[in-house]
């Protein structure tokens, strides 16, 4: 699917990251390269 606004696109990324579990999230988000990351940016 094409988007012909950047507003759109995000619409549609909320969309799908609605319908993700806790589950999946932190499965996602929990890789040790992003959790360093954040943790250098002292955001954890």
């Amino acid at each position: 699917t094409l988007f012909k606004t950047l507003a759109q696109l995000q619409t549609k990324v909320d969309q799908l990251l609605d319908q993700l579990t806790p589950e999946v999230t932190a499965s996602v988000t929990g890789y040790p390269f992003i959790l360093d990351a954040l943790s250098a940016l002292n955001t954890v």
